[in-house]
């Protein structure tokens, strides 16, 4: 998701009339609002869009009308999804909200319409996002940790990261290995923390913390699409071998899962980090 854009993943919801249409993410671009919503149907099931639709701040008459429906058939024709598991995913887009609007209604229609109040979203509320590197390239980055070598923290250089994630339902493990990535992030020294980005220079809102007492890094990362945060201590295995374990926030996972794991909102993430260079002398 671009940096230019505010989204806000599985938002909380006051209320809303039918029970098997779920919001996935509210995106507010710098034209659009758009709106991403998952049926699923208990059965057999049709369903079309109305042209009523529109979206309003909660409290307001400010009605913004659809400009665009996808995938998703306009009413009177009907659009049929099938069995239980079956579902179907779809996109409304409306003009763009004003800022500081923190709750919206989403009607269709008042009486009988796909209708959700309340709806609580990102919008100008969460978190600033922090700067960019100066460094735009892997080779940026390496090149002054080369030429800064001997000044660095021993955290500071360019890391591997292998993430690991798994999925469990009812607090008990369903799948081990549900995603297996690699990534690489540089980490730089910022004030007294030390954050991470990724080797464009974009950050990754991971941030180390040394905590002298407890002689170890805490970590913390922000997942700005749920506007919230989650930590834990690192487990330095050696100087340029790190582990972290987490467990992501219950709306993200429920994105994250719902097509494979419906409604589940478990998902435990374990990183290690895997010094690639500068190494330490030992």
């Amino acid at each position: 998701m671009g940096l230019s854009s505010q989204v806000t993943l599985f938002p909380e919801i006051y209320k809303q009339k039918e029970n098997n249409i779920f919001i996935k993410k509210v995106e507010l671009t710098d034209q659009f609002t758009i709106i991403d919503f998952h049926f699923k149907p208990l059965g057999e099931s049709w369903i079309c869009a109305e042209n009523s639709f529109h979206i309003k701040p909660t409290g307001t008459e400010n009605k913004l009308y659809m400009i665009v429906a996808k995938n998703i058939k306009m009413c009177p024709e009907m659009q049929k999804v099938g069995s239980f598991s079956d579902h179907l995913d779809f996109q409304l887009w409306f003009p763009l909200l004003p800022k500081n609007v923190g709750k919206i209604d989403i009607i269709e229609k008042t009486r009988n319409g796909l209708n959700f109040y309340a709806v609580k979203i990102n919008n100008g509320q969460e978190r600033s996002v922090p700067d960019s590197a100066r460094y735009k390239s892997a080779a940026s980055f390496e090149n002054y940790f080369i030429n800064n070598s001997g000044s660095l923290a021993p955290i500071e250089g360019i890391w591997v990261v292998h993430i690991k994630q798994s999925v469990y339902v009812d607090r008990a493990l369903k799948e081990k290995d549900y995603a297996d990535t690699l990534i690489k992030v540089a980490i730089l020294k910022n004030g007294n923390e030390f954050h991470a980005y990724n080797l464009d220079g974009s950050p990754t809102e991971s941030v180390f913390k040394w905590i002298s007492g407890g002689k170890r890094y805490y970590y913390t990362q922000y997942f700005r699409g749920v506007d919230q945060e989650v930590s834990d201590y690192v487990k330095e295995k050696s100087t340029d071998f790190y582990e972290i374990n987490l467990q992501i926030p219950t709306r993200l996972a429920r994105y994250i899962l719902i097509n494979d794991y419906f409604m589940a909102d478990e998902l435990h993430q374990s990183l290690t980090f895997k010094k690639e260079m500068p190494l330490p002398d030992y």
